[in-house]
C-alpha cells in the first residue's frame, strides 16, 4: 500500500528555490552578486550570526555588508577587491571582519567573476570561510615573538636616545616622549597584530582636538611598528599650540603621505633643534624607509612625510 502523495507547491520546485535551498546546505559562506555587486542570493548559516533570512542583505550592495561596517577602511578593501572581480581578475585574501557580536574575525574571502557568453563577468560569486581560530593557533605564537621582540627593541632604542640627548631640549620634553612611546605601546595593544589606522593615531596624540584646524584621512592602516615612530614625530610636531592642518593621502598603491601645515612661519626659536629634528626626519625615514620634507618660509611652515606602507626589510604576513 502506497502512503499519500504530497503535493508541493510550484514555487518549492523554482530555481529561486532551490537555489536557496543549494546555499543553505553549503559548510561555508556562499553569494551571488550582481555585475555592479548587488547581493542576488546568499547563505547565512555559517558565517551570518544574527541574520535571519534572505531579506537582511539581498537587494542590498555587497559592501554595505555588516561584516565590515566598522570602519571605512575596510568597506573601501572590499570596494577594491569587487572592482577587480568586476574587471574579470579572481580576488581572493585574508582579511578581518566583524561578527555578530561585535567581535573581529578572521576570514577567507573569495570573488570569482562569472562570464557571460560574450566575455564580460555578469555575476560574481562569493565564498568565504572562517579562519579564525585556524589563524590564531598557527601564527600566534610567531606573531607575538616578532612582534614583542620588535618593540622592545624599538622602545629600549628611542628610551635610550633620548635619555642621552635630552639635554639638547628642555628636561621637560623627555617626561612628555616618553608618555607619547607609552601612549604608542597601549595604541599597538589595543589593535593587537593588526594594522592602525591614520585617524586612531593623531588622534593619541592631539589631546587637544582644536590643534587641528582641518583634518583628512585616507582610509589606511599603518604597520603597528610604524605607530611609536608617528607618535613621536606628531607629537614633535604639535608642541607650541600652533593651528596646523593635517593630511594623509595614499600615493598608488603601497606608499601613504603625511603632511603637516602650519599657514605662518615658525620663529627660529620655534624651530626643531637637536633631538626634535631628529623625530622628525632621521628617525622616521630610517625606521620606516621614506624620506621626510621640512620647510619653513614665508608662506608658512610644513611637513610631508612619505613612507612605503610595508618595510622593504620586514616580509608581509
Amino acid at each position: 500500500m502506497t502512503g499519500p502523495t504530497i503535493v508541493r507547491p510550484i514555487a518549492f520546485h523554482s530555481p529561486v528555490r532551490k537555489a536557496r535551498l543549494l546555499l543553505a546546505s553549503l559548510p561555508i559562506f556562499a553569494g551571488l552578486l550582481s555585475e555592479d555587486g548587488t547581493v542576488l542570493e546568499c547563505n547565512f548559516g555559517p558565517l551570518g550570526g544574527q541574520l535571519e533570512g534572505p531579506t537582511d542583505w539581498i537587494g542590498q550592495p555587497f559592501d554595505t555588508g555588516s561584516w565590515w561596517n566598522y570602519s571605512e577602511a575596510s568597506r573601501a578593501d572590499i570596494r577594491t577587491l569587487l572592482g577587480h572581480a568586476q574587471c574579470g581578475h579572481p580576488a581572493s585574501e585574508e582579511r578581518l571582519y566583524q561578527k555578530h557580536d561585535a567581535t573581529l574575525g578572521v576570514m577567507v574571502l573569495s570573488l570569482t567573476p562569472l562570464f557571460a557568453p560574450y566575455g564580460t563577468p555578469d555575476a560574481i560569486l562569493v565564498t568565504a570561510v572562517d579562519v579564525t581560530e585556524r589563524k590564531r593557533e598557527t601564527d600566534m605564537a610567531a606573531h607575538i615573538a616578532h612582534d614583542m621582540a620588535h618593540r622592545l627593541r624599538n622602545s629600549f632604542t628611542i628610551m635610550r636616545t633620548l635619555a642621552s640627548r635630552s639635554k639638547d631640549d628642555a628636561q621637560a620634553a623627555l617626561p612628555r616622549r616618553l608618555s607619547r612611546i607609552r601612549d604608542s605601546q597601549t595604541l599597538s595593544y589595543r589593535y593587537l597584530f593588526f594594522d592602525v589606522p591614520t585617524q586612531d593615531i593623531v588622534e593619541a596624540v592631539l589631546h587637544n582636538a582644536e590643534q587641528l584646524t582641518r583634518a583628512q584621512y585616507n582610509p589606511v592602516n599603518i604597520p603597528a611598528n610604524y605607530v611609536e615612530t608617528l607618535m613621536l614625530a606628531i607629537g614633535e610636531l604639535a608642541q607650541g599650540g600652533r593651528k596646523a592642518e593635517f593630511t594623509s593621502q595614499r600615493i598608488g598603491d603601497n606608499k601613504l603621505c603625511l603632511l603637516w601645515t602650519e599657514e605662518s612661519p615658525r620663529s627660529a626659536a620655534s624651530l626643531p633643534t637637536g633631538l626634535s629634528k631628529a623625530l622628525l626626519t632621521t628617525v622616521p625615514e630610517q625606521k620606516t624607509a621614506g624620506y621626510v620634507q621640512m620647510d619653513n618660509d614665508d608662506s608658512g611652515f610644513f611637513w610631508r612625510f612619505v613612507f612605503p606602507l610595508q618595510h622593504p626589510d620586514v616580509p608581509p604576513n
